[in-house]
């Protein structure tokens, strides 16, 4: 009876922000000044429990990871499989976390920018290093890098837990570089799932969405263990594999994508020959792409917000795109002031086309975005032409793919609570806009001012004229 209790406590506990229990600062320093005292004066006997130790606490990985790991030499090119590679560098070869979903694309339009590497390279920490070196069998190609029987692994870095005066248990030292990816100033779940391996419910949606070259991820691990342990600052790794989410493009792709959707904009209005759809068509592709993109908004059966629906003094719209009982996925975000426009230009063309163009224009005027086809039919754009445009685009990702690749461009910029709240990412407890979360939303602002101005800029996103 209790023993189920504890099992079901424990999946629930996994709900709470980065799972619960988690190592003090104070053990921390007691765990640095141990590791550090062992490879000054420890016995080759002593060293090994030591350095199985620092490479828990400065991979991610778990004893029985770890002690399975082959050591290989260095040859200049990636392993085939997890291991320690030797050499001028010391690297780390270990399974990134990955999305839950495999992130399919349909047959054969599956873009070569979206395959993922199996493995990520990580230096290997200098204190690490020095206690490996130090063991009575020191690190060798071809053979395990510990030499430990796999029934004795846990027992032995337990034991060397206490001996450095730590109470918690070899689980909660197992888990403390996810611990300390996820508080630093602009640290991230995702990012902490995938540069550790370990993806525990708190991080399944967030790495889902979150894509990172593999220098962001050494960078994020140098930062990550600054004072507790120092890298060789020659460290290089060649490789720039993307890891984590498939769907999410890179920005010279989605560059590539608004020049090609915008051209019809920028051909001079004296020059336009009728019909005039390409320009209208091409006006509603770009005003949709850059509001989506601004906002991370789901597209949905209504493309496009009224303007109305925007205070004007903040900028803020009450966006609810993944409806849940009680509201539960509503949330607050902002719209820049150059989306705002944009949306304004789109309106100022739609009516435009009501007077020049009836026959070419829907004769409401509630602002729905709308496509031309080329026997001069009118369709209101939804989800489903959303993806039938884009698919003529020559775009292989999914329509939603401005949440991912956002997502992945401001990660480690903008604090974790920022994107949680713009996104709509959230657990039951920890929601920012329920009536007693502790967000400030001036602040929350002031975050996605910069960081969005910033990404729109290098994107090309700017206001565009229609008719």
């Amino acid at each position: 009876m209790l023993a189920g209790w504890g099992r079901a406590y424990a999946r629930q506990n996994q709900m709470l922000p980065y799972s619960g229990a988690s190592i003090t600062e104070i053990e921390t320093e007691q765990l640095r000044r141990h590791l550090e005292e062992r490879a000054l004066n420890a016995k080759p006997s002593e060293v090994t429990a030591a350095a199985l130790l620092s490479a828990i606490l400065t991979t991610g990985r778990s004893a029985a990871t770890l002690a399975t790991l082959p050591v290989v030499t260095g040859t200049g090119t990636v392993p085939r499989a997890p291991c320690l590679q030797i050499g001028d560098q010391w690297i780390w070869w270990l399974e990134p976390g990955r999305p839950e979903s495999e992130q399919k694309f349909p047959l054969g339009h599956e873009p070569a920018d979206a395959k993922r590497c199996d493995l990520v390279a990580l230096p290997c920490s200098t204190r690490t290093r020095r206690l490996l070196e130090q063991m009575s069998t020191a690190p060798t190609p071809n053979y395990l890098l510990f030499p430990l029987q796999p029934v004795a692994v846990e027992g032995v870095v337990h034991r060397e837990i206490r001996k450095a005066g730590v109470a918690s248990s070899l689980r909660v030292v197992e888990s403390w570089l996810f611990q300390r990816l996820t508080e630093m100033p602009t640290g991230d779940a995702a990012l902490a799932a995938i540069i550790t391996g370990n993806v525990p419910l708190i991080a399944r949606t967030v790495i889902h969405y979150t894509s990172i070259c593999a220098p962001t991820a050494v960078g994020m691990l140098v930062e990550a263990l600054d004072g507790f342990d120092a890298f060789d600052p020659s460290f290089r790794i060649a490789s720039d594999d993307r890891l984590g989410s498939r769907y999410a493009p890179p920005l010279e792709k989605v560059i590539d994508l608004l020049i090609r959707v915008r051209r019809p904009l920028l051909i001079s209005r004296k020059r336009r020959k009728k019909p005039i759809s390409a320009m209208h068509n091409a006006m509603t592709i770009y005003t949709v792409l850059f509001y989506l993109i601004a906002t991370c908004a789901r597209p949905t059966r209504r493309m496009l917000p009224s303007l109305d629906a925007i205070d004007p003094l903040t900028g803020y719209q009450i966006l609810d795109d993944k409806p849940a009982s009680g509201n539960f996925k509503a949330r607050l975000i902002w719209v820049s002031e150059d989306c705002q426009e944009q949306l304004r230009l789109y309106q100022a063309h739609l009516a435009a086309m009501r007077e020049r163009y009836p026959d070419l224009a829907l004769p409401d005027e509630d602002g729905s975005p709308y496509l031309i086809s080329d026997d001069g039919s009118l369709e209101v754009l939804d989800r489903r032409l959303f993806r039938r445009a884009m698919s003529a685009e020559g775009w292989a990702y999914p329509v939603n793919f401005a949440r991912h690749f956002v997502r992945s461009e401001l990660v480690g910029k903008v604090s974790s609570e920022t994107l949680h709240a713009f996104f709509g990412h959230w657990h039951q407890g920890t929601e920012p806009w329920s009536e007693y979360a502790g967000l400030d939303p001036l602040a929350y602002r002031a975050e996605l001012q910069n960081a969005i101005a910033l990404l729109c800029a290098k994107c090309g996103l700017e206001p565009k004229r229609g008719l």
